[in-house]
């Protein structure tokens, strides 16, 4: 049974202490450009454990290109972060000032105390901003991953090669052969990054003859097995059946809250607690983005035709007139409204489908997509009597809207990895 469905069993604890020993670690962008979203300290963490098994790390083309065009906007959202929270520590502190009558039982003495912490927290956020925004031409992190890479990068495929996978990734995502498909509904030139970046992996398994594990922070089912409460199991049993007929070698895909944990005992690093924590939280995060998006195809069909109208207004070199029209049928609009609009996460994934990749054409104001989710809610919203008009037209204001922080579901608590008879992860 083992030989003929490899994918639906782990490993013994045999092969898993032999993969760690002599394994090829292969790197996903995603793990590679979080390294610049974690603290300090956390970065640190995975980069000494990378230095561990530097002799034993390959990165694919396509992952190391992935890396390098997404760096500096990751480090841009880095730094907007903290603007968006400077701006409601500075909206908290209006308030405060201003609303004295709102708040009649807080004692003045209240209001001179608190004013030192929110000074210091202001200089705190000031400071770690500025050094974010540095990153952008001088990166300690960058210089150091691209010492650790250096020669350790695949080549690339030929426009012929490039080609036919794209042509063999229509049919695969038909099939929902990962992976990739869970990436079908991104602009054309996107799409099949994930299915490249698998070619790459097994051309370069038929000259390896030792285990390959890949380190992914993208915990999708086109990645892994996974239980109906989205919990992974391991890899997704149809790429390991695909290597197995290349070479008959071993794959396992960790997500990088696993790869760190399972470091610790297979290559004696020390890792702090707040390190998993924080790494684990980050994966939770994009999970529950992933999710609100939940985007229908007729949906994101209808959103594209409003998309450049919208386009046309979020570029305007200068918002002096606050009020535009929009006409659009009610079949369009009744589509597009039915979108979940109203995370940060969905509202990037739908400005990529658009294929608004530039941010920086948008106009300045409304550059964050904290502001551009707002906007974009604005313009799918319209009332009941608008809808009994051939063609309803909606207004709504380009100056910025009022930011309030997005409404973040409570966290669901996670069970411990249930490690089985082995101690490596069930359920990683």
């Amino acid at each position: 049974m083992r030989k003929h469905f490899p994918g639906y069993y782990r490993p013994s604890e045999t092969e898993f202490a032999r993969m760690w020993q002599d394994g090829l670690f292969v790197l996903d962008a995603s793990f590679l450009l979080d390294l610049f979203r974690y603290s300090d300290e956390t970065a640190n963490s995975l980069l000494e454990t990378l230095e561990k098994i530097a002799h034993r790390i390959w990165i694919p083309h396509q992952a190391a290109l992935e890396y390098h065009r997404n760096l500096n906007s990751v480090v841009e959202q880095a730094a907007q972060s903290y603007a968006d929270s400077l701006a409601l520590l500075q909206k908290l502190i209006d308030q405060l000032k201003s609303d004295k009558r709102g708040h009649p039982f807080l004692d003045p003495k209240f209001h001179k105390e608190i004013q030192p912490v929110f000074s210091n927290l202001q200089a705190a956020l000031q400071k770690k901003q500025k050094e974010i925004r540095s990153l952008l031409t001088t990166n300690p992190i960058k210089n150091r991953l691209a010492e650790l890479l250096d020669g350790k990068v695949g080549d690339p495929f030929s426009e012929t090669e490039f080609q036919e996978i794209c042509t063999e990734g229509e049919k695969r995502f038909k099939r929902r052969i990962p992976p990739g498909f869970s990436d079908a509904k991104k602009p054309e030139n996107e799409k099949y990054g994930d299915l490249v970046l698998w070619k790459q992996i097994l051309a370069k398994a038929k000259d390896t003859e030792v285990a390959i594990v890949f380190v992914t922070a993208d915990a999708k089912e086109d990645w892994f097995l996974l239980t109906s409460e989205k919990t992974i199991i391991g890899p997704h049993p149809q790429l390991t059946a695909e290597l197995k007929e290349i070479r008959d070698i071993l794959l396992y895909i960790y997500p990088t809250h696993s790869f760190l944990k399972y470091s610790e005992k297979h290559l004696a690093v020390r890792v702090r607690r707040q390190a998993l924590d924080e790494v684990r939280h980050l994966e939770d995060e994009k999970i529950r983005k992933r999710e609100q998006i939940n985007l229908s195809s007729t949906g994101l069909d209808a959103l594209k035709t409003v998309a450049p109208t919208l386009h046309g207004l979020l570029t305007k070199t200068s918002p002096s007139s606050s009020s535009q029209a929009i006409s659009f049928s009610p079949e369009t609009l009744a589509r597009v409204r039915s979108l979940e609009l109203s995370s940060p996460g969905a509202v990037a994934d739908i400005a990529r489908y658009l294929g608004w990749t530039n941010v920086s054409s948008l106009h300045p104001d409304v550059r964050s997509l904290g502001l551009l989710g707002p906007l974009l809610l604005e313009v799918t919203r319209t009332s009941s009597e608008d809808l009994g008009h051939e063609t309803p037209t909606l207004a709504f204001d380009l100056s910025p809207p009022e930011r309030t922080p997005p409404a973040i579901p409570e966290e669901e608590e996670h069970q411990e990895d249930s490690e089985g008879p082995s101690d490596e992860p069930k359920n990683e």
